[in-house]
């Protein structure tokens, strides 16, 4: 019985210390949800895996203005050196036409001389041109899908030439007239590194797919990238200056609009990240939502057609409240190099390193992520808890930079 009791406690005394050594360390990247506006948000998580699930959210978009007659079906929506610049759809003339933010005034007309309006459904625009997208496709059954390529710098005139970019989709084999009930549709697009991205309007399945294709005259590929079931017809798409992605919709079943905000995604795999929906209503409030293009960080224009008794406009959103303290976990953060020393310890966590830092936020977490301590701004070298023994998960947070370490509390 006492050899029992010898090996027990031994046994013990081995496995308290395995833990301390293992335990004392950093804790290397966790997966997870790493939104704090999310139902699931994982407080321990420090690489967002994309997993965010969100409540319901509704969003009351701010009209502008009623557009001009002449834009009765305005589509693509680009904001550029100040100004907006919208079309109509296809059937009408091969116009492009540029207007006031504040009461949606048409100012100038542009004339495009080496293009035709089959059916024109947005546009884009980079440093030096802008796109305009011929690839509306209601019937599946398009085998000319165009995207027009024009200087910025030629926008002073009435009338310009275009570039012609070619393209067809990789996965597209048959083209049988389909009426409304083909997933090959397109009305929305955005340019970013020298590639266009495109999103698939889909009658049939109501998802929508990414394609990617070369900014480039001449004839293309759009390769296929990934798809999302986002239960709307897409009708517009634009990324803001910090990487977040619009995808402006309608449900026809619904009536309902909506935008899909995308954010925190690796690379260019946009539906990796953050998913989030904001509803925007029914037609009695925004017509029908064609157009999106973002004017600064957090804020841009929608612009609708008519429906029904609704009349064409152009109202205005933000998205601010849902992306303005989300830091990405996709980028490698500089490390705090901090440590906690000794560790274990009482009740006061010690920490060496401090010397390069003067704005350190801390919080402590137990190991079910509940906050037990803080967010609180670092004041000294030794911070006094009051926390039962157990172990935590200590987070460190300067700016962009963070660390999670281990601490025993004795």
């Amino acid at each position: 019985m006492r050899q029992t009791n010898i090996s027990t406690k031994i046994l013990i005394r081995l496995c308290i210390g395995l833990l301390i050594c293992f335990q004392t360390g950093s804790i290397s990247a966790q997966a997870g949800c790493t939104d704090q506006q999310a139902t699931n948000f994982d407080p321990l998580a420090t690489l967002n895996d994309g997993s965010c699930t969100y409540p319901p959210t509704t969003y009351t978009l701010d009209l502008v203005a009623d557009l001009s007659e002449t834009l009765v079906e305005t589509s693509g929506l680009a904001f550029l050196d100040g100004s907006l610049w919208t079309h109509n759809d296809g059937g009408n003339p091969d116009v492009i036409y540029r207007i006031d933010t504040l009461n949606g005034d048409i100012l100038q007309s542009v004339i495009i001389a080496t293009a035709f309006n089959q059916d024109w459904e947005d546009m884009a625009q980079d440093d030096q041109y802008l796109y305009v997208g011929d690839f509306g496709n209601n019937s599946g059954d398009r085998q000319d899908l165009v995207i027009y390529r024009i200087l910025r710098s030629d926008l002073g005139s009435n009338v310009v030439n275009a570039d012609v970019i070619q393209f067809s989709y990789e996965d597209q084999t048959t083209f049988n007239s389909l009426p409304y009930q083909t997933n090959f549709d397109c009305e929305a697009f955005f340019v970013k590194d020298d590639s266009l991205h495109l999103f698939t309007k889909h009658w049939v399945d109501y998802k929508t797919k990414h394609y990617v294709l070369p900014a480039e005259p001449g004839t293309q590929v759009a390769a296929l990238r990934d798809s999302l079931d986002v239960q709307l017809l897409i009708t517009g798409a634009d990324m803001g200056e910090n990487g977040e992605v619009i995808l402006l919709g309608w449900n026809p079943v619904t009536g309902n609009s909506a935008f899909w905000l995308l954010f925190d995604y690796p690379n260019q795999n946009i539906f990796k990240g953050n998913k989030r929906r904001i509803n925007l209503g029914y037609a009695s409030l925004n017509s029908q939502p064609e157009g999106i293009s973002f004017s600064s960080a957090y804020e841009g224009f929608i612009s609708s057609e008519n429906f029904l008794s609704y009349p064409q406009r152009l109202l205005r959103f933000s998205i601010e409240s849902w992306v303005s303290n989300i830091v990405s976990t996709h980028s490698t953060p500089p490390s705090l190099h901090l440590q906690i020393a000794p560790n274990p310890s009482e009740n006061t966590l010690c920490l060496q390193g401090l010397e390069q830092h003067s704005d350190i936020q801390i919080s402590v977490l137990d190991t079910q992520g509940k906050l037990v301590y803080g967010p609180t701004k670092i004041k000294g070298a030794c911070v006094n808890t009051g926390l039962q023994s157990g172990l935590y998960f200590v987070r460190f947070r300067e700016g962009n930079a963070n660390q999670t370490l281990k601490w025993i509390c004795k």
